[in-house]
């Protein structure tokens, strides 16, 4: 990735600069903890010397002398051990307090095989006193072993409570695909259409609602399903990190198509909003970057449209087109 060089830079900029908030109640949350891989909890793809996927991790602290469960879940893209991540922290009280925190960074490959971790918290709300809470934060790990390992975190984060009810502003790509079928640029391109119906298992999904009503739904999701091309069975897997406030908003993640001749895995971005009918439409950019076999060297575009009658992880029917050089 491009911006991996600047990691180190960045994390002494952004650990020296938690906002300070003027006025209003806030709270300064700062603690030391271990992060342990929650079993099952890791869905990725490994295509040396890519590894991408989803990972889930849990763990307990005391802050300010209560007992709160941590929880973790992130996609990543990490190449030779370093890359990006984005995903989400839950803090929960067993007085019903939540507190729900976006979390982004990245993670450098150390000489000595360790591994160190930046991030910022952004705190979205919550549950209980926390319902319409705001703020920013900063993650420093460390993990001495092979990836999946315990990972060390000293957070610190600074909340400010309002009074009222706030909307979350969002500045993501909303998933809409520009039609470029008659742009020259991808004349004479390789195109594979398919159709599939992609679903989930409740062992596959770990969501979390907050706000009135769980008004804001977030978390990650596994997908599966199969189709075809040309004659021959294709496994499409989706594994996304979802962020909704009543149904609709961003995901973003990776999609997978393993073919009879070769495998192409794809960044996957996108948006999700209700119709008037109640039911959810799904849209969404591809991005072809790595690939095994026909594909070994696979560059491209793609999209999806996709719909379901359900909930989040309900059977999902898709039109996906690939467009390769």
């Amino acid at each position: 990735m491009r911006f991996l060089p600047r990691f180190t830079a960045l994390s002494a900029l952004l650990l020296a600069s938690v906002p300070v908030f003027a006025g209003g109640p806030r709270q300064h949350i700062s603690f030391t903890t271990t992060f342990q891989p929650v079993p099952g909890g890791l869905l990725l793809r490994t295509i040396p010397p890519v590894q991408a996927g989803i990972v889930h991790f849990a763990s307990a602290v005391q802050i300010d002398g209560a007992n709160v469960d941590l929880e973790l879940i992130a996609r990543l893209e990490y190449t030779n051990g370093s890359g990006p991540f984005s995903g989400f922290i839950t803090h929960r009280w067993q007085n019903g307090d939540v507190l729900v925190t976006r979390y982004v960074g990245g993670a450098v490959l150390n000489a000595d095989n360790s591994s160190t971790v930046t991030g910022t918290l952004t705190v979205l709300g919550g549950e209980g006193k926390y319902l319409n809470a705001s703020g920013y934060g900063t993650v420093l790990g460390h993990r001495d072993g092979v990836f999946g390992s315990p990972v060390i975190y000293d957070v610190n984060l600074n909340v400010l409570f309002a009074s009222n009810g706030r909307d979350q502003k969002r500045g993501d790509d909303n998933g809409r695909w520009k039609d470029d079928s008659g742009d020259a640029n991808f004349r004479g391109r390789k195109v594979i259409s398919l159709d599939t119906w992609l679903t989930a298992l409740p062992a596959e999904q770990v969501l979390n609602d907050a706000g009135p009503g769980g008004r804001l739904r977030y978390g990650i999701v596994r997908l599966t399903g199969p189709s075809n091309y040309k004659g021959s069975p294709v496994s499409v897997e989706v594994a996304v990190a979802v962020e909704y406030i009543n149904g609709d908003g961003p995901y973003s993640g990776f999609m997978n198509f393993d073919f009879a001749d070769g495998t192409i895995l794809c960044r996957y971005t996108g948006a999700a909003e209700r119709d008037k009918a109640g039911n959810t439409v799904v849209s969404g950019k591809l991005e072809p970057f790595l690939g095994t076999g026909a594909y070994a060297n696979v560059r491209g575009t793609g999209r999806v449209v996709g719909t379901r009658s359900g909930v989040v992880g309900s059977p999902l029917e898709n039109r996906i087109e690939l467009r390769l050089q």
